[in-house]
């Protein structure tokens, strides 16, 4: 539009300005973004290696310190880190000489413009050449211009919000897969699928992980499962066992041969139906944030309950899980709350018994067990196995238990064992061990298992209460710990912005140097906006005036000046500044990591000391941080250094005037302020409630597989929905009444 104006007013000095603006700054803006977009991306990928390194220390926080881990994967992640950090500097000085060339541009074209106009005045060339005119044109074109200019702080932004917005777009546009669980399509699984004279068909089934598509995890495998018996699956690592399991649950889809179930391939049962026959405890035990309760209650598939029977059959499973015994002695018994925030911590066994519990709630036809009591002691098994075997006879329940505690499955209907990805032999446990050059009798052998129970007799005879009095202690425990983290919560410290900042300022002391010169850099862009009035003042004055045309030259001439000072104290400051805040990025996520893995298993007790907590910390919140040494002070010196310059220079100038503009000062402050503390605190609870979903999404993702088997993938977002709703409406609220202060104080200047 304010090149439609200008082509009206006065085509020549338009088409000038057009011709010299729109390409250059179009050069400048392609150029500029297609740099930060490649360092962009550099640079998180490097983020992202690191970030996973400081992930999988932090989760196994208690192996690092075990094996004394620490300086390996800090070093790892500390080269990780030195690379993010190159590329960021490289995305940093490119940014800085884009903003730079953009206001280059913008004050370069004042200079042509004012020389050109002058020429045009003098001239008097058509009807359009009064000083009039020429003051119009300038003003549409480089108040169009210093737009565009205005925009060059974001461009960073835009190129951020770009690669991560390639990256987003990438994960949702990819391939749809067979494995649909949201299909609606399929045969539905009935009772009778898994019913009475029923048999679970592997026929021929060969597989490979995509990660791994040469090595064969299992070839060519046949066997058959008939429903209502228990077959345990044994067998070395790596031998196919848990991918059997992967597959019963169609977690992949076999590469050759079929699976059949009732005479169906079970790729053509609706996935969500099959699913929900079934109930799989893996051999990482995966509890959700929630109550006791709930996580049990995930299991639960059936029709709906009210919440006292919810809570009874809750109540069932848990003993039939040998889990109640610590339930009970819990603070709050089955409303007890694990993960964040405060949440109670539990042991390995603890949760294995509780994902057990989560697995018996929808008593299903099909139960499948990968290592499902490997954290657990000789009498807690026992007493678990022998659950599991009265309630299969109470009803009619398929037991599929993959196991490398071979005692656990010595009463399994039919052993088979694999090897290799193959089946090498299989029956009842007398049949196997009457073979003594087996795989059987061999790996019986190598754990020195008797074909009788004298092992676990004597085990058991030892103490006959050993779970409870193990319950109370690991109870205590806990209550203890609660105590003396509520007294560390509340001694925690809390710092101010000054504090911060200059903490932030002692990290980065060794770039001292490259501070004072980026503050150098933003006390010349604040000063801009002097020169550019003075200049402006006398271009005006001399262009309603006839003076010799040496003069409105010389100060064109300083308008490119001051363009040339634009571009060194833009390039100067944004280069500075971002190295520094690299560096503090890089300092603030090395020292956070060694900190963390520093920390006693105490520490990690505490209230906001989850995996998924502490790695958002090392990750997103320094790098927010790094505006305290960046951007931030650089954008606020800039605009003290405006403010007071130009208080300054227009008193000099027309104090009357001055003074008039300045009475609405305090409105326009007062304004500003109100309108960035509705923003920020806005912003704080943005923050919290984009925490909490991220910690949701982080824990679904690491239990994919769990989740999966569950089949709770709707209600998990549906929980990550209202995670992120949480603060919608008042966010709204309070985002209009920003934007209504912001509106009343640019009314007013």
């Amino acid at each position: 539009m304010a090149f439609i104006v200008g082509f009206i007013l006065n085509a020549r000095l338009t088409a000038i300005l057009f011709a010299a603006v729109i390409p250059s700054m179009a050069l400048v803006i392609f150029i500029g973004t297609t740099v930060l977009n490649r360092y962009s991306k550099e640079r998180s990928e490097c983020t992202t290696s690191a970030a996973s390194v400081a992930e999988g220390a932090i989760k196994a926080v208690q192996v690092v310190q075990a094996l004394d881990a620490f300086e390996d994967l800090t070093n790892d992640h500390r080269d990780h880190l030195v690379r993010a950090m190159e590329f960021g500097i490289l995305k940093a000085v490119a940014g800085a000489v884009l903003l730079g060339s953009v206001f280059f541009i913008a004050y370069a074209a004042n200079a042509l413009a004012f020389w050109q106009g002058s020429q045009i005045v003098k001239s008097n060339q058509s009807s359009g050449g009064s000083a009039g005119t020429v003051y119009a044109i300038v003003f549409l074109i480089l108040d169009a211009s210093f737009v565009i200019g205005q925009a060059g702080p974001f461009i960073q932004s835009f190129s951020q919000a770009a690669s991560a917005g390639r990256r987003i777009f990438d994960l949702i546009d990819y391939p749809d897969i067979p494995i649909d669980v949201y299909s609606k399509t399929g045969h539905r699984v009935s009772q009778e699928t898994f019913g009475e004279g029923k048999e679970i068909v592997f026929s021929g089934v060969s597989f490979s992980y995509p990660a791994r598509p040469m090595e064969k995890v299992l070839d060519s495998v046949s066997f058959r499962i008939k429903t209502g018996t228990t077959v345990g699956i044994v067998g070395a690592s790596g031998s196919g066992k848990s991918t059997i399991a992967a597959l019963l649950l169609r977690l992949y889809d076999s590469s050759e041969g079929s699976i059949t179930a009732d005479g169906r391939s079970i790729t053509e049962f609706n996935l969500s139906s099959l699913r929900n026959t079934m109930a799989l405890v893996d051999q990482d035990p995966a509890v959700f944030s929630g109550s006791i309760y709930t996580n049990i209650r995930d299991g639960y598939k059936g029709p709906e309950l009210t919440e006292e029977e919810m809570r009874g059959i809750c109540v069932k499973a848990a003993k039939a899980a040998d889990a109640w015994s610590f339930i009970e002695l819990l603070p709050n018994g089955m409303d007890t709350w694990l993960g964040e925030p405060a949440g109670t911590k539990l042991s390995g066994g603890q949760k294995q018994r509780l994902c057990l519990a989560r697995a018996l709630v929808g008593d299903p036809p099909l139960l499948i067990l990968d290592e499902a009591t490997s954290a657990l002691d000789t009498i807690s098994e026992r007493s678990i196995l022998e659950s599991l075997g009265t309630s299969r006879s109470l009803g009619h329940r398929t037991t599929v238990m993959i196991a490398h505690r071979l005692a656990s499955i010595k009463h399994a209907d039919n052993i088979i064992v694999m090897g290799k990805g193959k089946v090498l032999e299989q029956g009842s446990h007398e049949s196997l061990m009457s073979n003594f050059s087996g795989a059987y009798y061999q790996l019986i052998d190598a754990q020195k298992l008797a074909s009788d129970d004298s092992a676990e007799s004597f085990i058991s005879d030892e103490s006959e209460t050993g779970p409870e009095r193990l319950a109370e202690k690991v109870t205590k425990a806990e209550l203890s710990t609660s105590s003396s983290t509520e007294t560390l919560v509340a001694s925690s410290k809390t710092f101010g912005t000054f504090t911060i900042i200059k903490r932030c300022l002692a990290l980065t002391h060794s770039k001292l140097f490259f501070t004072l010169l980026a503050l150098l850099g933003s006390l010349v862009t604040g000063g801009l906006i002097l020169g550019e009035s003075i200049i402006f003042g006398h271009l005006v004055q001399l262009l309603n005036s006839s003076v010799p045309s040496g003069r409105v030259d010389f100060y064109c001439l300083m308008f490119f000046v001051v363009s040339l000072v634009a571009l060194a104290g833009y390039v100067t400051s944004g280069s500075c500044f971002g190295l520094v805040s690299e560096h503090l990025i890089f300092r603030t996520r090395d020292i956070s990591l060694r900190t963390i893995l520093r920390q006693d298993m105490e520490w990690f007790m505490q209230p906001g000391r989850s995996a998924s907590t502490l790695i958002s910390i090392t990750s997103m919140d320094a790098g927010h941080l790094s505006g305290l040494s960046g951007v931030i002070i650089g954008t606020i010196v800039s605009a003290l250094v405006s403010v007071v310059g130009g208080a300054i220079l227009a008193f000099i100038v027309a104090w009357k005037i001055a003074i008039v503009l300045f009475a609405t000062s305090p409105v326009v402050i007062s304004a500003g302020f109100l309108r960035l503390r509705v923003l920020s605190k806005l912003e704080e609870k943005n923050q919290l409630a984009y925490t909490d979903a991220a910690s949701l999404a982080t824990e679904a993702c690491s239990s994919i597989r769990t989740v999966a088997a569950l089949g709770t993938e709707k209600a998990t977002l549906e929980r990550f929905y209202r995670a992120i709703d949480k603060y919608q409406k008042q966010t709204f609220k309070n985002m209009m009444l920003g934007n209504v202060i912001l509106a009343f104080a640019l009314s007013i200047t």
